[in-house]
Parts: C-alpha cells; sequence; structure tokens
C-alpha cells in the first residue's frame, strides 16, 4: 500500500523569496492625493492606466496606494477592457450623472521612487508560480518575514497575484524573541513538524540544521525546477 504523505508546512521569508521587480511596472504619474482631494469636491473623477496584469478592486487599491494615491473617503468602482495583452483600468469616483467629470491619464513613470513598504506587496510572477508547485491543499504556508504586520492583506495580494491559496492554510510564524532561523526551528519541535520546507536567503549557521529540508534562494527570487518527489531541484536567480 503506497504512504499517504502528510501535508506539508513551507515557511516561506516572502519578501526575501517572492518579491521581484514587477513594482517597477506600477509606477505611475499624473496625480496626486492633493490634487484629487480637490478636484473630488465638485467632479466625478475618471482615472485611466495601463497594467500587463488583470488585477481586482482590492489590488488595484494597493496599486493606487503605493503612487500616494488613496480612494478611501470616495465612491469608487472599475472598468477594464483588454487590449493586445495589456489591460486599461478605468477608475470612476463619486458617480453622479449631474457632476462634470475630470479625466485623468496616468502613465509609467520609472523616475518615480515607491515606497519600500509597498512595493513588498507586489510579487515576482515565476516565484508565485513555484511556490504553486510546491504547494498542495490541506498545506501550510507559513510567513516567516519580519515586516508582514497586516496577514490578511497579505493573503489577498498573493491570491490576487496568481498564489492557489483556495485551500491552503497561510499563517505567521510567531516571534519568540529570539532571530527568525531558531523561532523556526522552535515551531518545528513544539508541533512535532517532520514534513516541511524552510524557503529564504539566509546563509547563517543556523539553517544547515534543515538539511536538505531547506531552500536557499540566492537573490531574493525564487525559481525552481520541481523533481518527482516535489522537492525543488534546481534554485537559481531569476534572468539568469
Amino acid at each position: 500500500m503506497k504512504k499517504v504523505e502528510e501535508n506539508k508546512i513551507i515557511y516561506v521569508d516572502i519578501e526575501q523569496v517572492l518579491c521581484g521587480n514587477e513594482s517597477e511596472k506600477l509606477k505611475l504619474s499624473g496625480l496626486d492625493q492633493k490634487t484629487l482631494n480637490r478636484d473630488s469636491l465638485k467632479n466625478s473623477l475618471i482615472i485611466e492606466f495601463k497594467l500587463d496584469k488583470l488585477y481586482n478592486k482590492n489590488m488595484l487599491d494597493i496599486i493606487l496606494k503605493m503612487n500616494d494615491i488613496d480612494l478611501k473617503n470616495l465612491d469608487w468602482f472599475f472598468q477594464v477592457k483588454e487590449i493586445d495583452g495589456d489591460y486599461i483600468y478605468i477608475i470612476k469616483t463619486n458617480y453622479n450623472d449631474n457632476y462634470t467629470y475630470k479625466l485623468y491619464n496616468l502613465v509609467h513613470d520609472d523616475s518615480k521612487k515607491l515606497r519600500n513598504k509597498y512595493s513588498k506587496r507586489i510579487y515576482n510572477e515565476k516565484a508565485i508560480a513555484s511556490l504553486n508547485q510546491l504547494l498542495k491543499p490541506g498545506d501550510n504556508l507559513v510567513i516567516t518575514d519580519r515586516y508582514c504586520n497586516n496577514l490578511e492583506e497579505v493573503c489577498l495580494s498573493l491570491k490576487d497575484q496568481g498564489l492557489k491559496s483556495d485551500n491552503i492554510n497561510i499563517t505567521k510564524l510567531s516571534w519568540l524573541k529570539k532571530d527568525k532561523g531558531l523561532s523556526i526551528v522552535e515551531d518545528i519541535k513544539r508541533k512535532g513538524i517532520e514534513n516541511y520546507l524552510v524557503i529564504d536567503n539566509n546563509d547563517s549557521a543556523i539553517y544547515d540544521i534543515f538539511n536538505d529540508k531547506y531552500i536557499k534562494v540566492d537573490s531574493g527570487v525564487l525559481n525552481n525546477k520541481n523533481s518527482e518527489d516535489n522537492k525543488v531541484k534546481e534554485l537559481k536567480k531569476y534572468g539568469n
């Protein structure tokens, strides 16, 4: 009789493993919060911009916040049109037939610097695909990123960007006033876990304890080819 493999626990530092350069495509210019607040008092607004992926409203809200635009005080909805592989987003605020409309066309601006805490929320597409290959329904994804303060928001972002998380339990590692590696070790021992993987870019001695259950990420981006036993066979720098 074939042994049924128990569900895995995968410990992942999402900042080091999943974050890539996708945020470069999400730098927009053409509207700031001060102008938005002023013009929304007298007008309905139309905000248009182009992205190369299909996102839902929650992710659009995050993208706008990355660009220092917050629509929280406005009633807004969006429409999206696909044209030649790109997605044209049309956001309308304070929709009212009696209002005049003011149109803003936002464009990509590579010179604009995004704040770190927002750029971390945009994950590399290939890294997400690789993580999907490692996860199966019933597995547990434990986020070990120290800067993951809002787990619900992170879960929504991961799902919006392609993580197949419907049947995956996502939690955050409980910090025990020790370094991250020791906290993972204690979590494994305390729970008696045997089937697990640890994915990080750390090369300190504590990670040697994990032996072949440790996946070392060279440059903060996971890109792998899987072997038959569903363990990572190859890790390499994204783009190489």
